[in-house]
């Protein structure tokens, strides 16, 4: 047999193909709660699906759509060719709709679902199977981890291979028989992953017409885990930190979001920890908000600084003007945070009149080109 060092160097060796990474969520959980029958049963039942449908759907024309390649203890690995990227969602629904059909009766498991698609390197083990690495192998595990339980994450690559109009799903066209195959794709999201540079760009399949989102586990992880960020590079204008004026706002994009737990990126590729408790004032926060926010410390075993104040444009805050309008139309109104902490905010008014000192006053977070701004004020109550 070859040494896998030769094998690796043959050209032929790099192949295009789709991963398809799953994994049963809380299995750890499951086993140390469960006795080993009743976890084993599990097991046995979840392994037996995937088997069973990726054989109900195996041939295409001359070649196989796709196969197991290898189970990994709480979940497994699957390859499919490369013109079988639609075929490979379509499986993974199978997967979600098979277990939630056996949540009504025998068995109680979820799993998760990670999709990606590239150039990797096939070979053969010294036991005489095919394996595969890479980063393409990677990111799918990555994107698995990464979902929540139920979810199916599918990286953009794998989007723009398949053939969408194939892919489909018993549970979304029960809810609405008008659902189109775009309708199955969520919007294009970004996720911070350990070992890659960037973000991964992922859709989530919506295969039940609802999004599951990001593993809270995940986002928690990760933001002890993560290497550590470069330096956050501020313009002379946003170094004044300790005193919190309205130059020391900092912009960013939600990169990830589970409904408690985030990460937000600055331009500067630094990504910074929150969570809802950072908010400068309770509002919905979605994967690609832009917000401005302040800089804090990284909390104890954790490498990330933090977001605090996040402001997400389009969100309404209130204040009292500090001073009146000038000519010019503009003013500051000092805003509380959910902590009680007031911070300066600069508005855009239009006019003087009848605008006052002291006077309560309601607007919508925006931006101009010197940063964090406000529009559309009326007079407002404190909330």
């Amino acid at each position: 047999m070859a040494l896998l060092g030769d094998v690796f160097k043959l050209p032929q060796s790099r192949v295009t193909k789709t991963i398809v990474a799953i994994d049963l969520t809380n299995s750890t959980r499951m086993k140390a709660q469960r006795p080993e029958a009743d976890w084993l049963t599990t097991y046995s039942w979840f392994f037996d699906l995937l088997s069973r449908t990726i054989n109900d759907a195996e041939k295409g024309n001359d070649a196989v759509k796709g196969r197991v390649v290898k189970y990994l203890g709480d979940g497994a690995m699957a390859v499919f060719g490369e013109d079988y990227a639609a075929d490979a969602i379509n499986w993974a629904i199978k997967i979600q709709e098979g277990i939630l059909d056996a949540q009504k009766g025998l068995v109680d498991c979820e799993c998760s679902i990670g999709i990606g698609s590239g150039k990797m390197v096939e070979f053969q083990t010294p036991e005489g199977w095919t394996d595969y690495i890479g980063t393409v192998v990677d990111r799918a595990f990555r994107l698995c981890s990464a979902a929540n339980s139920k979810a199916i994450f599918v990286d953009t690559v794998t989007v723009s291979a398949a053939a969408m109009t194939k892919v489909h799903s018993r549970y979304g066209s029960s809810t609405d028989p008008q659902r189109e195959s775009s309708d199955y794709l969520g919007p294009e999201q970004t996720v911070a992953a350990k070992g890659f540079a960037q973000p991964i760009r992922y859709h989530e399949i919506l295969w039940s017409n609802v999004g599951y989102g990001v593993s809270k586990d995940f986002v928690s992880d990760l933001s002890t885990t993560q290497p550590s960020p470069p330096a956050y590079r501020a313009s002379p204008e946003t170094r004044r930190e300790a005193k919190q004026l309205e130059s020391d706002w900092v912009r960013g994009t939600v990169t990830a979001f589970n409904g408690t737990y985030g990460f937000i990126r600055t331009a500067s590729e630094e990504d910074f920890y929150f969570n809802t408790d950072y908010l400068f004032r309770r509002t919905e926060v979605k994967v690609n908000d832009v917000a401005y926010f302040l800089v804090a410390d990284a909390l104890a075993n954790s490498k990330s600084r933090r977001a605090t104040n996040m402001v997400i444009l389009g969100s309404v805050l209130a204040g009292k003007l500090q001073r009146s309008v000038n000519p010019k139309g503009f003013g500051f109104v000092l805003c509380p945070n959910q902590a009680g902490e007031v911070r300066q905010i600069f508005v855009y008014f239009g006019a003087p009149d009848p605008w006052k000192m002291g006077m309560e006053v309601e607007f919508k977070a925006t931006e101009n080109q010197k940063g964090l701004s406000g529009e559309d004020p009326k007079p407002g109550v404190l909330g």
